[in-house]
């Protein structure tokens, strides 16, 4: 419960979670500086959501990829900003990515991106989109 006018911050409170949460997913990696899977994902999504915040009064040039399906360079941004994250923490593992092509596999784990999620949306101005 919060205090009656101050606003929550989520960025806080993930944090705050992110162990009892990480207690519940077993055999999860380290990344490589030491993070729990869970803390990366959401670092990862961050930077993304950083992205597609900045961008999201810009003109977008979107492209059809299929019938009723889009794809904006801001897309392709917000990719590689999930996909340098996880990148650096995880470089062993397999990245599977709406926008790109998978990178190579030595670990048994994968990633699966799909940098955002409602690009129509974002592209016509409606603020319902996520990473």
């Amino acid at each position: 419960m919060h205090p009656k006018g101050e606003i929550p911050n989520p960025k806080h409170e993930i944090s705050n979670n992110i162990e009892t949460q990480m207690s519940q997913i077993p055999n999860t990696p380290t990344s490589k500086s030491g993070k729990a899977a869970l803390h990366v994902a959401i670092l990862a999504a961050q930077k993304a959501g950083d992205v597609l915040l900045a961008n999201f009064h810009s003109d977008k040039q979107a492209k059809h990829k299929s019938r009723g399906n889009l794809v904006t360079q801001i897309d392709l941004l917000a990719e590689k900003a999930v996909m340098e994250v996880l990148r650096q923490e995880y470089p062993d593992h397999k990245i599977l990515s709406e926008e790109t092509n998978s990178t190579t596999d030595t670990s048994g784990y994968t990633w699966i991106v799909d940098p955002l999620d409602g690009t129509n949306n974002y592209v016509y101005g409606i603020p319902f989109f996520c990473t």
